[in-house]
């Protein structure tokens, strides 16, 4: 048998991709063992060990780890495709590639109830070396995170029909930070405040909420920039989570730096890329993004318009901190303040009435 895993681990070094590494391909032992080319050397009568032919084993590995993925992709699609999301030309000859890469693709593993956007999160969650698995199997289609997603896409204003195109790359590039309404408020420095979300910590929440029914409602477009900057880098470089975009590597996954460094040694480039060069991967224990308050209340979210341009911070309020800095960095006086010339105040989100309903609920 550890001929045949040698075979196996040599083989795969040559027929995966890049894309592939990081779908942890990998089948079952004993699903290995039944590939024709591995059970006749098996079952064969010979005593004598003859070594097996690299070369011979490539192609038969091929076939056979590409028939798993088609497979696993099939079995996601063909839950997408009964769902009846698709559009009517869609049957089950489609390629599911691209209805893969759908924002709709949403399923929900039937073992722990995890929700996955996609085939890379489906795959990377079930990444042990199990049998094949298919529709219904290991998957549904997750019904609430599917209800928050269009939740989300009203609220964008990208309008219900773009369900049937918009992709989670889409949403990924938007990188837009959402609250959940109705969600306990918590106290933060004295401020009722909420978590900021990302669109796919929004569809985990909806999954995850017992006690309520989640509702979403986006932040500002003047404030986002702000919150992203306060937020810590993510997917965090200091974390084995990065590979390379220009060959397969092998053993644990280097650091941010590390990919970086490869690029560099390896293939010669001088300024390496993200998303081009190199990229996170995604891994079943990949790490959860930090929580990030956003302020709620009026003096919240304040902003000093003397700084330079692309300075992002936030001040808690116009008579405390901000009035502190204002008169320390610029010179200037509480009483001399002029709202719109010296400070500003950013809206949380376009309407604020849920969040006056549920301070004076509280």
């Amino acid at each position: 048998m550890k001929e045949i895993d040698s075979h196996f681990n040599h083989a795969t070094k040559f027929l995966l991709t890049h894309q592939a590494r990081r779908q942890y391909i990998h089948p079952h032992d004993a699903a290995i063992y039944k590939v024709k080319f591995f059970s006749d050397y098996i079952d064969n009568p010979d005593d004598s060990f003859v070594p097996l032919d690299y070369n011979a084993s490539e192609p038969e590995i091929r076939r056979f780890v590409e028939t798993q993925l088609a497979v696993k992709k099939y079995g996601l699609f063909k839950i997408l495709l009964d769902e009846g999301l698709l559009p009517r030309e869609v049957n089950r000859k489609s390629d599911p590639d691209q209805y893969l890469e759908l924002a709709i693709a949403v399923f929900r593993c039937l073992s722990c109830f995890q929700p996955c956007v996609g085939w890379e999160e489906a795959v990377a969650h079930l990444h042990s070396r199990r049998e094949k698995w298919s529709a219904g199997e290991r998957y549904n289609f997750c019904k609430p995170a599917y209800q928050a997603l269009r939740s989300m896409v009203d609220v964008l204003g990208l309008g219900s029909e773009s369900l049937g195109t918009l992709t989670h790359t889409d949403l990924d590039n938007l990188n837009r930070r959402f609250v959940c309404k109705t969600c306990t408020l918590r106290k933060d420095g004295g401020t009722y405040s909420l978590p900021s979300l990302t669109w796919r910590e929004c569809l985990r929440h909806a999954v995850g909420a017992t006690l309520h029914v989640p509702e979403f409602d986006v932040l500002t477009s003047s404030l986002t920039p702000h919150l992203l900057a306060c937020e810590d880098p993510f997917p965090p470089p200091s974390q084995p989570v990065w590979g390379c975009l220009h060959c397969v590597s092998y053993g644990e996954p280097p650091t941010k730096a590390g990919a970086i460094h490869h690029n560099c040694k390896t293939h010669n480039i001088a300024n390496p890329v993200e998303n081009v060069d190199f990229s996170f991967i995604h891994t079943p224990k990949f790490p959860k993004r930090g929580r990030f308050l956003v302020g709620l209340e009026e003096n919240a979210n304040q902003r000093c318009l003397r700084c330079p341009s692309g300075t992002y911070k936030l001040w808690t309020n116009k008579d405390g901190d901000l009035s502190r800095h204002l008169l320390d960095a610029h010179g200037i006086k509480l009483t001399d303040l002029i709202e719109g010339v010296d400070w500003e105040r950013l809206e949380v989100v376009e309407d604020d009435s849920w969040i006056v309903e549920a301070m004076n609920n509280h």
